[in-house]
């Protein structure tokens, strides 16, 4: 490494893997090209007590990944079964048995992460064998082994990504296939404690099955269930969903393909108190989905007769699920129809402190920055880089600032505004851990607590005096990989 131990915290994985990239270029190997698993031994060692803070996560895709794990001389399977002795990590106890499983096991974890995989929790039924590796198995690694429980296992929807991957099936025949998948039609059928969810899909090959993620909202992706089933050959599939808790949920379905991609749909749906979900919510994602679709094509009347069909069907369902679902979906529906009658800012050369004084609002992403950094491609106004909608938990925007931590974007005000409302969060789908933070003229003016969820928190802060203003996102702590943040309708006021 170019620095000492000490350095490479577990904000600095980033640059770590460049410097380990820099090195396999110099032996003609392309990293980003790639699954690398970077073992680290950063750890400080007194005794039995060991202690420091390196970068533990991971990401990827079947094209390439990065996971990042720690490393030490204790760690090898044949202490798995060792109740003794006692050593503490970062001043907790574990018996040596017990840290090489969540060491271990972590290490299985992140790199099934690097391999595309996502989280997963066991169902009920699933839960018998044990804990799944992709949900917190990493804790639980063999630790059937020392008689402590029932250790971990691999998920189906786990093992159907990875059958596809090119280093499982020994194949790079397809990796590099462009391949389309539309849902044509999803339907949910209530039943016995649960929903079968049937549905069609016209797709450029045929996937090798689908995954049916069911996942509670408000957290991460990690209180997710997964059922997994084939598609047919008429691009049609039928899969039993249950064990459903009240409230709104997300059905996401991922299709994957024998080349390793995978496209996912979702939709949101409600359960009511006793557990039931009601089936039409289906047929209203997947019209809300398609007016998506349609605004990131530049359809904007096609959009607007989604939206307007979406919230038909929606005044058909019952009173007491309408009004539970009514901020999830039809707020959703609404904001989508005020995205499609906006058009996106391109290139402003109006800086804030350029405005007339009878200009008494603004939204930031329709004036020229001063300067902007993101940690993952290039700033964008309106959209996330690849053009899809800025989407919190809550509703679409028309405005606002792409911020994938960490980010930094500097306005020059010029000292002539008063105000500062703004929105914040994670784009809906993002796995990520970021901290939002508004300096005007250095001084710190908002420090959000850690966001990990899609919840939407808003701001208005006082500007007055202030000459230079920056919309600041970190990391919070586990990496970059998935912190695609974003500042939610920005606006000045004077």
């Amino acid at each position: 490494g170019e620095h000492e131990a000490e350095y490479y915290t577990g904000q600095k994985g980033h640059e770590l893997r460049r410097e380990v990239g820099d090195a396999l270029a110099d032996e003609g190997t392309d990293a980003d090209a790639e699954t690398l698993i970077i073992f680290q031994n950063l750890l400080q060692t007194d005794g039995n007590k060991l202690s420091g803070s390196c970068p533990y996560y991971g990401g990827g895709d079947h094209l390439s990944g990065t996971a990042w794990v720690t490393d030490h001389a204790i760690l090898d399977t044949l202490n798995l079964t060792r109740t003794e002795p006692t050593v503490y990590d970062n001043e907790r106890p574990y018996s040596l048995g017990k840290y090489n499983s969540v060491y271990i096991g972590g290490a299985a974890h992140e790199l099934g992460h690097a391999l595309g995989l996502p989280h997963v929790l066991a169902t009920p039924a699933e839960a018998e064998m044990g804990t799944t590796l992709m949900g917190s198995g990493n804790y639980t690694f063999r630790e059937e082994v020392r008689g402590e429980g029932k250790g971990s296992f691999l998920s189906d929807a786990s093992a159907l990504v990875l059958s596809t991957h090119p280093l499982f099936r020994g194949s790079d025949h397809g990796k590099d296939d462009q391949v389309s998948c539309d849902l044509l039609q999803v339907r949910g059928e209530p039943a016995a404690g649960g929903m079968v969810v049937r549905g069609t899909v016209a797709a450029s090959q045929l996937p090798r099955g689908v995954i049916a993620f069911c996942d509670p909202d408000g957290h991460s992706d990690y209180n997710a269930h997964t059922w997994t089933v084939k598609v047919d050959d008429a691009g049609r599939f039928k899969v039993r969903t249950s064990d459903f808790e009240p409230g709104g949920h997300e059905l996401r379905l991922s299709f994957v393909f024998p080349g390793g991609q995978v496209i996912t749909h979702g939709m949101p749906f409600i359960v009511d108190e006793a557990g039931v979900p009601d089936h039409r919510v289906l047929e209203i994602g997947r019209l809300h989905r398609e007016g998506v679709k349609a605004l990131e094509e530049g359809d904007d009347q096609v959009a607007r007769d989604l939206c307007e069909a979406a919230v038909r069907v929606f005044d058909g369902i019952p009173g007491p699920l309408r009004t539970a679902f009514q901020a999830n979906l039809a707020g959703k529906a609404g904001s989508l129809m005020e995205v499609a009658a906006s058009t996106p800012a391109t290139n402003p050369t109006e800086s804030p402190a350029d405005l007339a004084d009878d200009v008494t609002e603004a939204y930031l992403s329709d004036l020229a920055w001063e300067s902007a950094e993101v940690g993952w491609d290039e700033p964008f106004r309106d959209r996330i880089p690849d053009g899809k909608l800025l989407e919190s938990g809550e509703r679409y925007h028309a405005h606002g600032l792409y911020a994938h931590s960490a980010s930094r974007y500097v306005y020059r005000l010029g000292g002539e505004w008063t105000t500062l409302e703004t929105s914040y969060g994670l784009q809906q789908g993002a796995q990520g851990s970021v901290i939002f933070v508004v300096l005007g003229d250095g001084e710190e003016l908002l420090r959000s607590d850690e966001v990990t969820d899609f919840v939407e928190r808003s701001a208005q802060i006082d500007l007055k005096g202030v000459d230079v203003l920056e919309l600041v996102v970190e990391e919070g702590g586990h990496g970059n990989y998935q912190d695609c943040s974003v500042w939610f309708a920005p606006r000045i006021l004077r």
